[in-house]
């Protein structure tokens, strides 16, 4: 006779053991599933951070880079390369304007095409000193943006009492007449002789040299034809002293006035006849 209570024991372990193989084959699923998106999760910390789809990808790319998957770690060390790859651009972005404005302001692309001891050249450029001189010495062959070749003569004659004699190389005679300057108060070398020489004061020679000096601060291009116009420079003049010991008006000339439109060069040995029979 059949047992009854058999079969239904039976039939309870049998569907059990079924329900359990399914719940085990969905925990197995689910797992997988927790896995993949895990992995798709990483793959796409991977993109943003590296711009490969895969670290396979990466090491093709990159051969000599550790060969990890994309741990926490990793990925701090690709963000802060990706970091310094940014701040490498823009670091280069800011030297090629330095060298840009170095060219503007030497007339030189290169660095290394400058002289030795070239503070005087890039002083403005960098805070240092004194413009680079308009009329590099030597120029055009091998000018030496260290060096000045001069323009004037100014001779400081009493109190408020100021004479200029243009005397420049033959070089610069073009140059010369390219720049904006007052030449009716100019005098010459044998106005000086004739003591006939052409007196301003302090501030007629600032009023006379006002032009010249907003042209030299203009830095319109290192190719421009007219040299004062190629950089933000300063014309170098000689500076004569015949005050008679009036050291307070010898600095209010020299440093109130003159300074305020050129650089110099003080002659303390030659008076002006001396400086004249040695060099002309």
């Amino acid at each position: 006779m059949l047992n009854l209570h058999k079969v239904r024991r039976g039939q309870v372990f049998s569907f059990t053991l079924t329900e359990l193989i399914l719940l085990i084959l969905f925990i197995l699923l689910l797992l997988l599933w927790l896995i993949t998106n895990k992995k798709n999760e990483e793959l796409v910390k991977w993109t943003e951070v590296t711009g490969t789809s895969t670290p396979e990808e990466y090491k093709m790319l990159y051969p000599n880079f550790p060969d990890k998957t994309t741990t926490p770690d990793i990925q701090d060390r690709l963000k802060a390369a990706n970091k310094e790859l940014i701040k490498l651009k823009e670091e280069n972005k800011e030297l090629k304007e330095m060298l840009e404005k170095f060219a503007e302001k030497t007339g030189k692309e290169n660095p290394e095409d400058l002289p030795l001891n070239t503070k005087a050249a890039i002083a403005k450029a960098e805070g240092l000193g004194r413009n680079p001189p308009c009329w590099p010495k030597g120029w055009p062959e091998n000018p030496d943006y260290e060096k000045a070749d001069r323009i004037f003569n100014i001779i400081f004659l009493g109190t408020d009492k100021i004479a200029v004699i243009p005397d420049f190389k033959n070089v610069y005679k073009d140059q010369y007449n390219l720049l904006p300057i007052n030449r009716s108060i100019m005098s010459s070398y044998d106005d000086y002789k004739n003591n006939t020489l052409n007196i301003i004061s302090s501030k007629k020679f600032l009023e006379s040299f006002n032009q010249l000096l907003v042209i030299s601060q203009k830095e319109t291009d290192s190719k421009h034809p007219n040299l004062t116009l190629r950089r933000d420079c300063r014309h170098e003049v000689r500076i004569f002293d015949e005050l008679d010991d009036n050291k307070s008006e010898y600095k209010r000339l020299l440093h109130n006035t003159v300074e305020n439109i050129f650089t110099y060069y003080i002659f303390q040995d030659d008076n002006v006849d001396q400086y004249y029979r040695k060099n002309k």
